[in-house]
């Protein structure tokens, strides 16, 4: 409240109806519960009241050609419960119907949900499951929403931070750096709604399937934290499950939000070799003078040392090539050994004599401090790779883009106010062609010429036929 006097009445006359409770029970626990209750069913009315007075308030001003038709009823879940409100429904100069103060108070047309429950909603269930978002706001607001809504909150949030234009500071450095993963999550598949089983046998006999996320993230340096920790300055994070060439795309869009690509001379790389993530896919997309020198991510060296030699020696052997950078002595040493052995070990040493051998110039490479693509993983797989969990493609695609709004500390893009006009309603304000240049478009059979066009067609073509005999 902007007057101090007026917000001191309105607490003391707070305190004069809630104290009868507090004397009633003697406790402060039910009293603090029921106090809740109490002040988020006030702020309830309070909004209700204020939206129909602001209504009442615009009645005078009605834009000309408006007409009062009604006042009509409305339900909207908000971050203070549900709020039934009525308010005045105009017809416009075109006979269509306008609800003028949910236009200017920005309320969606046709949402249940006001836009600060909306981001709740999508907020939360970055975090916790949807279910538990559900809970956690009919905890918070008193107002009862479905698991569903917070899925689709959510879904529809990630499509809207997908398609916004990414934002960063700008900073000028001349080093970056930029590691790039997949990230394998469990798949939803539709068979058994096609099949019509239910859904306890469906789970017994679906097929197990999985889908892999890109993941990139951008930074300029690592900033000692303390206690040992460090972190990464000016961080960005992109994911998404698009094809590598427009990922790598978008990733050059945020690198460019958040560093002046000019000022750039070094990007340190880091990936785990595949062939979707390799080192030229990002240097084509740079501009000519950005040097990028690729570096193995080793932890992903390490792992194919460790599968293929579980112990002994010779993993210790294997271990302290990878890490004094000698890529091609590790693959010589895997190919003289995988020529020894035996069943499926041989197939493993020979798979990291190939992957050696392969990236020997970007094993332990000489290059800045890296090594965070797997935290930055975990902190995308902390929501989507829990026991049971399994995503459709849109859904995984839509919750990765919410996390990386979280880890980053991105704010979330509000909902657009949306479309007053239904497409019928838009098609009525189009003005009817009258003139007979242009020819009018049936309903029913197709595009017909005009009738005058037809007759003058087939006086001309008597003509010619008649001069041709």
């Amino acid at each position: 409240m902007r007057d101090h006097t007026m917000a001191q009445a309105a607490a003391a006359a707070l305190a004069d109806c809630f104290l009868p409770d507090l004397e009633a029970t003697e406790d402060l626990d039910s009293f603090e519960a029921s106090l809740a209750a109490g002040s988020r069913a006030l702020a309830a009315s309070a909004l209700s009241a204020c939206i129909e007075r602001f209504d009442r308030s615009l009645r005078s001003q009605a834009p000309p050609g408006w007409r009062a038709h009604e006042v009509a009823p409305r339900t909207l879940v908000t971050l203070v419960g549900e709020v039934s409100y009525r308010r005045t429904v105009y017809l416009d100069e075109h006979g269509c119907r306008r609800a003028w103060a949910d236009e200017l108070l920005g309320v969606r047309p046709r949402a249940r949900l006001s836009a600060g429950a909306f981001l709740w909603l999508a907020r939360r269930s970055a975090e916790v499951s949807f279910r538990k978002a559900a809970a956690d706001f009919e905890a918070m607001s008193g107002a009862r929403v479905s698991h569903v809504t917070a899925m689709r909150c959510a879904r529809e949030e990630g499509a809207l931070l997908l398609a916004a234009a990414p934002e960063g500071p700008g900073l000028s450095c001349e080093g970056v750096r930029v590691e790039v993963d997949g990230l394998w999550v469990a798949l939803q598949r539709a068979a058994h709604r096609e099949e019509a089983l239910p859904r306890f046998l469906y789970e017994q006999s679906r097929e197990r399937s999985s889908m892999e996320l890109k993941v990139a993230s951008a930074y300029a340096a690592k900033l000692d934290a303390g206690r040992g920790r460090r972190r990464r300055a000016a961080l960005a994070v992109v994911a998404s499950a698009e094809p590598p060439e427009e990922f790598f795309e978008r990733v050059r869009a945020q690198m460019a939000a958040s560093f002046e690509l000019d000022d750039v001379r070094r990007v340190h790389y880091g990936a785990d070799g595949g062939a979707w993530c390799g080192p030229e896919r990002l240097r084509g997309m740079l501009p000519a003078h950005v040097r990028v020198l690729f570096k193995l991510d080793p932890f992903h060296v390490m792992q194919a040392v460790c599968r293929a030699f579980p112990e002994g020696p010779t993993r210790e052997w294997a271990r302290h090539l990878a890490l004094r950078g000698k890529g091609a002595a590790l693959a010589r040493m895997a190919e003289r050994l995988a020529a020894k052995a035996t069943g499926p070990r041989r197939e493993r040493v020979r798979q990291l004599a190939s992957y050696a051998r392969r990236n020997a110039a970007a094993i332990g490479a000489r290059a800045a401090s890296m090594g965070t693509a797997e935290s930055t993983n975990a902190l995308i797989a902390a929501r989507m790779k829990g026991r049971g969990m399994s995503w459709s493609r849109e859904g995984a695609e839509a919750m990765c883009a919410l996390r990386c709004a979280a880890c980053t500390g991105r704010a979330l893009v509000a909902p657009a106010k949306g479309a007053w006009l239904t497409e019928r309603e838009k098609a009525a304000r189009q003005p009817v062609g009258t003139s007979a240049a242009k020819a009018p478009w049936s309903s029913g059979s197709g595009w017909e010429v005009p009738h005058s066009s037809r007759r003058h067609a087939k006086q001309r073509s008597a003509e010619a036929l008649s001069k041709v005999w």
